[in-house]
């Protein structure tokens, strides 16, 4: 990485810049107020304090909404309290691949529902609803950062589990993996850094965007 390029990101900025550039700009380059969450994502929001509070044994009961991986989380929970696992981890790097954290980052914002650090690193990701592709550059993104960050690891698996459909998806990356995929990143944040123009790129999600004019912003989609 070129040193002397110091370009503060995260997956979700990079998500909105790669959908829509004009999007990207309003939400983290124009300061706009954000609206509410939509029911979908306030329910998303839900679901994964739940998962968070029980494997954390903040709550006992196990939630209904979790069913589909009841298995898996009872196992969480027990790693998490022999001190093994770790809920809502800050994997944020400075650029130079030192931990870092949200507030005091230079580099990369990153946080996972769940790592656990054994004999391979493992990173699971809670998802609600439908699986999407742009859950593969986000599984990508963490693998970079953790590599990066956990040399004597040679490798990683990213996890994303659906917990309404009960379906997981595994990316699997190794040290020998890094340097390409810290290339693909570097080239990825140059030109949204570089970006002037900011177009407006029509996309499946447009009405639902904080920028389009039912929502009070300047965008017809």
């Amino acid at each position: 990485m070129d040193k002397k390029i110091v370009k503060k990101w995260s997956y979700s900025r990079y998500s909105q810049y790669k959908d829509c550039p004009a999007m990207y700009q309003w939400n983290y380059l124009m300061g706009k107020k954000r609206p509410p969450p939509s029911p979908a994502m306030a329910r998303g929001l839900d679901i994964h304090k739940k998962a968070e509070n029980f494997v954390n044994g903040k709550i006992t009961g196990f939630p209904d909404v979790l069913k589909q991986f009841k298995p898996e989380f009872l196992q969480l929970r027990k790693e998490f309290k022999k001190k093994k696992g770790f809920c809502e981890p800050d994997i944020s790097m400075n650029l130079d691949g030192t931990p870092a954290t949200m507030e005091t980052t230079d580099y990369f914002v990153g946080f996972a529902d769940y790592a656990h650090y054994g004999d391979e690193l493992t990173v699971i990701d809670y998802k609600t609803g439908r699986q999407y592709p742009g859950h593969q550059d986000q599984g990508h993104a963490y693998s970079t950062a953790l590599l990066k960050m956990n040399p004597q690891y040679e490798n990683i698996n990213v996890e994303f589990w659906y917990l309404d459909s009960g379906a997981v998806k595994e990316f699997y990356h190794t040290q020998k993996d890094l340097t390409r995929m810290e290339g693909i990143w570097q080239r990825r944040i140059d030109k949204m850094y570089a970006d002037k123009k900011f177009e407006k790129t029509p996309y499946q999600w447009c009405k639902s965007c904080n920028r389009h004019k039912r929502n009070g912003g300047d965008c017809s989609g």
